[in-house]
């Protein structure tokens, strides 16, 4: 990350030393449409890479917690989705006035015949902000569900399980 924002800023600084030679040449020789039209595409690509460096990190990092290495039929695991939250960030909490799809949802990837739970969501903190206060996580959270392994397993193994 450090690396994109390093080149963005070099080449923001490149763009906006070209833009105030090409004013100061357009100026000392007249010639001005050209030197215009050349100004505001450096300006409209000095934009563009702001744009690209603010959307390199992401507010919330999620890996998928898997506490065992092999399953048996007619089993059931339990797995977590942590989430890790940028600073400044929080994740509401799920209520009966909010639908939980406004708040996370979860895409599994399951092999054929396996079945997950419904997210298990933690008790929420409170969470005060300038103008009202709300509830929902911060930092770091994780939620649990759990997965039925079919019995009988179909196929042979390695079964994956993927979340996004």
């Amino acid at each position: 990350m450090q690396e994109a924002g390093t080149i963005g800023a070099g080449l923001i600084a490149w763009l906006a030393s070209s833009v105030v030679m090409e004013l100061t040449l357009a100026a000392s020789l007249g010639h001005c449409a050209a030197s215009v039209r050349r100004v505001i595409l450096r300006l409209l690509l000095i934009c563009c890479l702001f744009t690209v460096v603010a959307a390199v990190e992401e507010p919330v990092r999620v890996d998928l917690l898997v506490g065992v290495s092999s399953i048996a039929p007619g089993t059931t695991i339990t797995v977590g989705v942590r989430m890790h939250i940028a600073r400044g960030w929080h994740i509401p909490w799920r209520d009966a006035e909010r639908p939980a799809s406004a708040c996370m949802t979860v895409d599994w990837r399951l092999p054929r015949g396996f079945v997950v739970s419904s997210l298990r969501w933690p008790a929420p903190s409170r969470l005060v902000h300038t103008d009202r206060a709300t509830v929902g996580y911060v930092d770091e959270v994780v939620m649990l569900a759990e997965i039925s392994v079919p019995y009988p397993l179909s196929g042979a193994g390695p079964y994956r399980l993927g979340a996004a």
